[in-house]
């Protein structure tokens, strides 16, 4: 035997070896596809799950925050103490009475409209935007269902307008049914 038999001995061995873990290595990868996509689906139904038990998470921790729908019959109030935070700078907040809509079953939406106290001191569309989101945030309860901006300066077609706006919006909550 020389050199070259024992190099071509050692790589038939080497290539059986090789065959052999692939042939594993396929059949390893065709057992975890059958549980992704395969009829027992075992991972897919554990993501679902894991899904929906993190939506379910959130929703209690928002609860637990707090809030409550029984604490939640004067969104109106809520509305005026959130535009009040500094890190909002809107001021004082018109608030309307409540219409209330029964839209689904069991259940009551009622909706505030809003509008700035002093509609002619505009504020940056930051704050405004800020606001909306705050109110959404801090609330589960609460959303903002219509909004719209309207400059206070008029701008010429040249010229950048100012980022003073006033503004008018909806909020809705959903509370059950009394």
């Amino acid at each position: 035997m020389n050199f070259v038999r024992a190099v071509m001995v050692v790589c038939f061995l080497g290539a059986l070896v090789l065959g052999y873990m692939s042939k594993e290595a396929m059949v390893h990868k065709a057992t975890l596809q059958e549980q992704v996509v395969g009829d027992n689906a075992l991972a897919g139904r554990v993501a679902n799950r894991i899904q929906q038990l993190a939506v379910e998470l959130d929703q209690l921790q928002k609860v637990s925050a707090g809030f409550s729908y029984e604490e939640l019959q004067n969104a109106g109030e809520y509305a005026r103490t959130m535009a009040g935070r500094t890190d909002v700078a809107l001021g004082f907040v018109d608030v309307a009475s409540p219409s209330e809509k029964s839209n689904v079953a069991g259940s009551t939406d009622k909706t505030w409209s809003l509008s700035p106290k002093d509609p002619k001191l505009g504020r940056p569309r930051g704050n405004i935007s800020n606001y909306f989101y705050i109110l959404e945030v801090e609330n589960p309860f609460v959303v903002v269902t219509k909004a719209s901006f309207i400059p206070i300066d008029k701008a010429k077609d040249d010229e950048y307008g100012s980022d003073r706006w006033t503004w008018k919006a909806d909020i809705t909550s959903r509370l059950p049914a009394e």
